[in-house]
């Protein structure tokens, strides 16, 4: 009988831990990301910061983050991984209450264009593993990717002349007489 009202006990405060985690603690969950550089060259080295905050009263047992990223950014952190063919960054912590995780992430830009990492999923659970809660999230970091330099450095010509300083060879309209 005693081994009856533990499991249902066990129950009970697994269903209300999950209605907890549903709408009162993931929803206080902010994720903010940015590039060490908005601008880079192409086959420069910077980094990639998420924070991850929990404003809740209340912790969180674990927290795992998921992001998709775009094959031109090449992470460098062991939490990089492949599913369906789709690049993700994951990681798995725990949440005190009114705490907050920076992680950094090396990252090398192997292509020009212009990339973001916006979208995020979060799953959090009770110790027991019971209960899980899916979330998505938004939080945008956008970096541009620029050409690779010639030779590593601007051509000197660039340098020693401002945009609209040079002169024309010819009008820019014709001449009305």
């Amino acid at each position: 009988m005693n081994l009856l009202i533990v499991f249902l006990l066990l129950l009970l405060l697994t269903a209300i831990y999950r209605l907890l985690l549903r709408f009162v603690c993931l929803p206080q969950i902010t994720i903010e990301r940015h590039f060490s550089k908005p601008v880079v060259f192409e086959g420069e080295h910077g980094e990639m910061v998420e924070i991850i905050s929990n404003h809740s009263i209340f912790p969180i047992a674990w927290l795992r983050l998921e992001s998709s990223i775009a094959n031109a950014l090449q992470f460098t952190a062991k939490a990089e991984m492949n599913l369906n063919g789709d690049r993700h960054i994951q990681g798995m912590f725990t949440l005190m209450p009114r705490q907050r995780i920076i992680r950094r992430y090396p990252v090398h830009f192997l292509r020009r264009g212009s990339y973001q990492v916006s979208s995020s999923a979060i799953t959090a659970g009770d110790v027991t593993g019971l209960c899980h809660v899916t979330m998505d999230k938004t939080a945008y970091a956008g970096v541009l990717v620029r050409p690779r330099l010639l030779n590593g450095e601007l051509p000197v010509e660039w340098i020693s002349m401002g945009i609209g300083e040079r002169q024309s060879r010819r009008s820019l309209t014709a001449d009305p007489f």
